[in-house]
């Protein structure tokens, strides 16, 4: 039995006595980024979606997952928006609720610490890869700035040609793959009139 099973199983025992689990329709947003933290929820079926800036950055969907515990019970602002997918049935807690179930079924306790350090570990390695990732995009750029210098400094110098705009094609097109950006975004023929304009050729 996966953790997140595990304790799905303890706070169902809770939530069943307590009339705690609440069925929500697709579109309910349960919290916005940003908001006080005043409940955290507990999947028991559903899907959800976790947006930041209005992006979704994640679906959740495994029974048993918990969701917004950190904001609640730290009294602190919602790192992300939690919005409902598809119909779904979540158990609903206040911090005061979620603490006796702790008290009650000390097993949930030591599953839910399991949980988050697994869930601590994963934001550090993915922090990591972004922050490796800014850093390939930063010297990508670099080094496409100092390539565009000397390019514009060869179009100052002479006149553009067909074959200083094959340079640019083969330049915009490895500089996109290598960002990710879709080389339709950039229309790489406009650039020796542009930068004749700009340098007054």
């Amino acid at each position: 039995m996966s953790d997140n099973a595990a304790f799905l199983e303890e706070v169902v025992k809770y939530a069943d006595s307590h009339g705690l689990t609440k069925g929500f329709s697709p579109g309910t947003v349960l919290f916005r980024e940003g908001e006080d933290g005043t409940e955290l929820y507990v999947i028991r079926q559903g899907s959800l979606a976790v947006l930041r800036a209005s992006v979704k950055i994640a679906t959740i969907r495994e029974p048993g997952a918990i969701l917004g515990e950190m904001s609640t019970l730290l009294s602190q602002k919602r790192s992300a928006t939690l919005r409902v997918e598809e119909p779904s049935q979540l158990v609903v807690f206040t911090p005061p609720q979620f603490m006796e179930l702790l008290e009650q079924f000390p097993k949930a306790g030591g599953i839910l610490a399991k949980m988050l350090a697994s869930r601590i570990s994963r934001d550090v390695k993915r922090e990591e890869q972004e922050k490796q990732k800014l850093g390939d995009v930063i010297a990508s750029h670099e080094k496409f700035m100092k390539t565009a210098y000397a390019l514009s400094k060869l179009l100052k110098e002479k006149q553009p040609s067909p074959a200083a705009e094959a340079f640019h094609d083969l330049l915009f097109a490895n500089q996109t793959a290598r960002l990710g950006v879709p080389e339709t975004d950039i229309d790489a023929r406009r650039l020796p009139s542009l930068f004749q304009s700009l340098l007054g050729g």
